[in-house]
C-alpha cells in the first residue's frame, strides 16, 4: 500500500466505533439482571424459578437470532442486517420498562436476545471486511471491550435508576447507533457478492482513504470467487476431517469459557459479589471487576503474535481451573465446616477475578478475526 494507514484507517475506525455501540447494548442485556434480578424478586413478587426463566429467555434467543441472520446476512447484507436488528433492540427495552409479570418479561429478553443473534453473527463479518488486515486484530478486539462497557453501564445505571428509566436510555444508544451507521458503507465484500463492483468500489475508497484501491478490489473478487466455487453445506462441519477439528477446537474454547462461570458473573455479579464480599459495594466490586477485564484484553493483544494462540489457551485453561478450585474448597469450608475463614472473604472474590482475568488475556486472541 502506498498509502500511511494514519490517515486511511480513519474511516475504518468510524465505521468501527459506529458498528459497536450496538455492542455496547449487547452488554447492557447480558449485566441486565446482575442489577434487576433482586428487583424483580423483591418488586415484582417473581419467584427465583421464574428469574432463571427470565435471564435464560435471552440465551434462547439469540439462538434464534443466529438462524436468522445465517440466510439475512448474505441475502440483505451485513449493514442491513445489522440496521434491521435495531427494531427488535429498540422494542426489547421498550417492553421491559412497562412489563410487569414474568411472560412479559421472558418476552422482552427473547426479543432482546434474537437481536443479539442477529447483530453478534453480523459484526464479525463486516469489521473483519471493512478492515485492513494491518488493523483487523485490534479494531476487532474494540468489540470485546464495548461488551464489557455495556455491562458496567448497565450496573452503575441500575444503582440509581428503575428498569424504566434504564431501559429508555438503552433505547437512546440504539437510535445514536441507526443515526451513525446509516451514513457507513456497506462491505465490500458483499457488494462484489452481488457484482456490484461500482459501490465495492466507492466502499473501499471511503474506507482506505485514497483513491488507489484497485489491489484490494482484485484481491476481494478473487477470494469471492473462490468462496462462491467453494461453498460449503452444513455437512460439511462433520464430513471434512480438517473442518471437524476445528469444530472440536472451537467447542473446546467456548465451552470452557461458560464453565469458568463467565455468563454466570454477567448475569448474577452482584448478587454473588454481595454473598462473597458482604462488607464492600456490589456495584464497585463489578466496575473493578470488569476494568481490570477491559486492561488484560488489552494485554492479550499485545501477547497473542508473540506467544501464539495454542500455549495461551492452555494456561488459560489451567490457571482458571485453578481458580475456581479454590472457590469451591473456599466455599465448601464456609457452609459444611467450621473453619474460621474470617481473614480469608477476599479469597473466593479475589479468585473468580483471577480467572476471568486470565481467560480473558489468554483467550481473547480466539476472537474470530483477530
Amino acid at each position: 500500500m502506498p498509502h500511511t494507514s494514519q490517515f486511511s484507517s480513519l474511516y475504518q475506525v468510524l465505521a468501527t466505533l459506529s458498528a459497536l455501540l450496538i455492542q455496547t447494548v449487547v452488554g447492557i442485556n447480558e449485566g441486565w439482571p446482575s442489577v434487576y434480578g433482586p428487583v424483580l424478586l423483591e418488586s415484582f413478587n417473581i419467584t427465583t424459578s421464574e428469574e432463571a426463566w427470565i435471564v435464560q429467555a435471552m440465551n434462547i434467543g439469540e439462538l434464534l437470532g443466529c438462524l436468522v441472520s445465517l440466510p439475512a446476512v448474505d441475502r440483505f447484507g451485513r449493514k442491513i442486517s445489522m440496521l434491521g436488528a435495531s427494531l427488535p433492540y429498540l422494542l426489547a427495552p421498550t417492553l421491559l420498562a412497562y412489563a410487569t409479570s414474568t411472560p412479559l418479561f421472558c418476552l422482552a429478553r427473547l426479543i432482546s436476545g434474537l437481536a443479539m443473534g442477529i447483530s453478534n453473527t453480523t459484526i464479525f463479518s463486516y469489521l473483519g471486511e471493512i478492515s485492513h488486515p494491518t488493523i483487523r486484530g485490534k479494531l476487532t478486539m474494540c468489540l470485546y471491550i464495548l461488551n464489557l462497557l455495556g455491562i458496567v453501564l448497565i450496573n452503575v445505571l441500575g444503582s440509581s435508576l428503575n428498569i424504566r428509566n434504564s431501559s429508555f436510555s438503552t433505547v437512546g444508544i440504539v437510535i445514536v447507533f441507526v443515526l451513525t451507521f446509516v451514513w457507513m458503507p456497506e462491505s465490500p465484500y458483499f457488494d462484489v457478492m452481488k457484482k456490484n463492483f461500482d459501490r465495492a468500489r466507492k466502499s473501499l475508497v471511503k474506507l482506505r482513504g485514497h483513491p488507489d484501491v484497485d489491489e484490494d478490489l482484485d484481491q476481494i473478487k478473487e477470494t469471492v470467487k473462490i468462496q462462491t466455487e467453494h461453498e460449503g453445506k452444513f455437512k460439511d462441519l462433520f464430513v471434512v476431517k480438517s473442518n471437524r477439528r476445528a469444530l472440536f477446537v472451537a467447542f473446546i474454547v467456548l465451552s470452557s469459557k461458560h464453565l469458568i462461570v463467565d455468563g454466570i458473573i454477567d448475569a448474577y455479579g452482584q448478587t454473588i459479589f454481595q454473598i462473597l464480599v458482604p462488607n464492600v459495594s456490589p456495584t464497585l466490586v463489578i466496575v473493578v471487576y470488569y476494568t481490570l477485564e477491559i486492561f488484560t484484553a488489552f494485554f492479550a493483544s499485545c501477547l497473542v503474535d508473540k506467544l501464539g494462540r495454542r500455549p495461551m489457551i492452555l494456561v488459560a485453561l489451567f490457571a482458571s481451573g485453578l481458580a475456581i478450585l479454590t472457590v469451591g474448597i473456599y466455599l465448601y469450608l464456609k457452609l459444611h465446616t467450621s473453619t474460621d475463614l474470617r481473614y480469608m472473604n477476599t479469597v473466593p472474590a479475589t479468585a473468580i477475578g483471577e480467572s476471568l482475568q486470565y481467560f480473558t488475556v489468554f483467550s481473547t486472541p480466539f476472537l474470530p478475526l483477530s
